[in-house]
């Protein structure tokens, strides 16, 4: 009785010392014929902290952005170089300017002052009606008569196509107060515009706006201006204004609307 507990106890120790066994066995790396360790875990080779001199490091890539002159030069073009800087780009004079003054700095009247900077070729080129009615100007000796309102209509509002003289709209023409006869040139910071047009609203002093009478001007304007443009332009108050050639004035460059094609 007393041997078969004995052996009964010897066979428990040997089963518990070789489940002590087994996971030391299972975590020890089988040796290689070489030499070299099994196991499945790859040792990495230590990257040192500072890099070989004889190594350069690679020079980051940077993308450059896009430029406008890439566009329109062409990639297979270089770029114009920029002008020196004391270089002075002035525009050219027109060929065969008028003896009538170029000393616009020292002129103090604005028509007089706008007449001699167009002509010098300030402005870009002149159409021939604007070229021959600032050398009238000048040389009849016109100058802004006072202050006018400046407005301006066209296609964003419904003004109609016939003006009240019998013609047709066009960019050379305006509206102004009954008190300028029609084909008079007239002028004010926005330029030359003959005059073609009226208006409910273009008049000096009181006008009927919306069923009742209503000032349309202030004391010091002696003109109301209309231009009619494609777009809608900041109305001026207060501007210079000047009577530059009435309908007597008869020269050979006055030309009606529709025989000028324009």
């Amino acid at each position: 009785m007393f041997a078969h507990r004995l052996t009964a106890a010897l066979a428990a120790a040997a089963a518990l010392l070789l489940l002590i066994a087994a996971p030391v066995a299972a975590t020890e790396p089988t040796p290689a014929p070489d030499g070299t360790s099994t196991n499945s875990k790859q040792v990495m080779p230590v990257t040192p902290d500072v890099e070989p001199l004889d190594q350069p490091r690679p020079v980051p890539r940077v993308a450059l952005r896009p430029s406008p002159a890439d566009d329109f030069i062409g990639a297979a073009h270089p770029p114009t170089p920029p002008a020196a800087e004391d270089t002075v780009l002035r525009p050219a004079p027109i060929e065969d300017a008028p003896p009538v003054g170029s000393d616009w700095q020292a002129e103090t009247d604005p028509f007089r002052r706008c007449a001699m900077k167009a002509l010098a070729g300030e402005y870009g080129p002149l159409e021939d009606w604007q070229r021959d009615a600032y050398i009238w100007g000048l040389q009849t000796g016109v100058t802004c008569s006072g202050v006018a309102k400046v407005t301006s209509y066209g296609p964003w509002e419904p003004c109609g196509t016939v003006v009240a003289s019998g013609g047709r709209v066009h960019l050379r023409g305006c509206a102004a107060n009954p008190e300028i006869p029609f084909g008079t040139i007239i002028w004010t910071p926005y330029g030359l515009r003959y005059v073609i047009d009226r208006g409910g609203w273009v008049k000096v002093g009181y006008a009927r706006v919306f069923g009742r009478y209503k000032r349309v001007t202030n004391h010091r304007e002696i003109a109301n201006i209309d231009y009619y443009t494609m777009r809608e332009w900041k109305t001026l108050r207060n501007a210079p204004f000047a009577v530059v050639k009435q309908t007597g004035d008869r020269t050979v460059w006055w030309m009606p609307h529709n025989r000028r094609g324009g």
